[in-house]
């Protein structure tokens, strides 16, 4: 059931002629071809589907390059206030081996904890 939470209906799903899932989420605004009821050739919505925040768990979409950005400059899924709430509170401290500044979130810290 939980890979029904970021599932996106598309084209294979209504060649099956598949029904959405009742735990899968409609954050889009349109309607994939499934949902809507119209054939398969219809074009599928172009979004990476729902996302749950990594830190605080709320449900939100993001769209191709946005998915992509926020990847590549958190290195995590995150929503638009706790992606703020780590940028406004970036600390950075030398690293022991070789000087270097490494950043770091004390709020991703104290959310999601310490990776070992």
């Amino acid at each position: 059931d939980q890979c029904f939470l970021g599932h996106t209906c598309n084209e294979i799903c209504a060649a099956l002629k598949l029904k959405p899932h009742p735990m899968q989420l409609a954050l889009d605004e349109e309607k994939t071809s499934v949902e809507a009821g119209s054939s398969a050739s219809s074009t599928p919505s172009s979004t990476h589907g729902s996302q749950i925040c990594e830190l605080c768990g709320a449900l939100f979409k993001l769209r191709q390059q946005e998915y992509l950005d926020t990847i590549n400059k958190y290195q995590a899924v995150l929503c638009a206030e706790c992606g703020a709430k780590v940028d406004a509170n970036n600390l950075s401290v030398p690293c022991g081996s070789c000087s270097k500044e490494v950043y770091f979130s004390p709020y991703a810290i104290a959310i999601k904890g310490c990776a070992k």
